[in-house]
């Protein structure tokens, strides 16, 4: 994609009546992710993605964004103030309908990497989630969104971005050239996975000439 089209770029927060839209984008981009076994119904990863965004999307601290080509939604991104999550009775109807999802051997995996996430003194804003359709791939999109979080961060008191990513995935790479680092890594149903972190004073590629409205 050259600079003329990179330019016109635009990221827009979605709301509530967007979610359907934006479920949509996520299934397509996750459709082979490889915490999910050879086989896996598309079902349950479509269910996956629901949970996570009905759970952790009515937080107060909770922001769901797109970029749209020739209209149509082509890539999203979910992210939280941890500080926000659900806790109590709400993160374990979290667990109880990931169990229902994802069986008791995928859960009890996915519960201990949630344990085993790096605590921060420093506020960061959480990437849960972020996928581009297929058919948009290496358009930029993944990094103009990326980068317009980078600043949304900072702009809103946050000492950077946390993430976590397949280490096996084209994703992991495409954080690494985009200045994140490897804080620790764990293991759900032996596939490594990066809780990675980009922060103040961390080296960022230039960002492109972008319009980055923020509502």
């Amino acid at each position: 994609m050259g600079p003329e089209s990179i330019r016109h770029i635009m990221v827009k927060m979605l709301d509530i009546s967007q979610n359907s839209e934006a479920l949509k984008v996520l299934k397509e981009a996750f459709a082979s992710h490889p915490m999910f076994p050879p086989g896996t119904p598309q079902a349950t990863t479509e269910a996956f993605l629901e949970l996570i965004i009905d759970s952790f999307g009515h937080a107060e601290e909770a922001w769901l964004y797109g970029i749209r080509r020739e209209g149509i939604l082509a890539c999203v991104s979910f992210s939280l103030d941890p500080r926000s999550e659900p806790k109590g009775i709400a993160i374990g109807s979290f667990f109880l309908r990931l169990f229902r999802i994802l069986g008791w051997r995928l859960t009890k995996d996915f519960v201990i990497a949630f344990a085993k996430r790096p605590k921060y003194d420093d506020p960061y804003l959480d990437l849960m989630l972020l996928g581009t359709l297929p058919a948009n791939h290496g358009q930029g999109l993944g990094r103009t969104m990326l980068r317009f979080l980078y600043g949304f961060a900072e702009e809103h008191g946050y000492h950077g971005i946390i993430l976590d990513v397949a280490k096996d995935s084209p994703a992991y790479r495409f954080y690494l050239k985009e200045g994140l680092i490897v804080d620790s890594i764990t293991s759900v149903r032996g596939m490594p996975l990066c809780y990675m972190r980009w922060g103040k004073g961390s080296t960022m590629p230039p960002n492109p000439d972008c319009t980055f409205p923020r509502d």
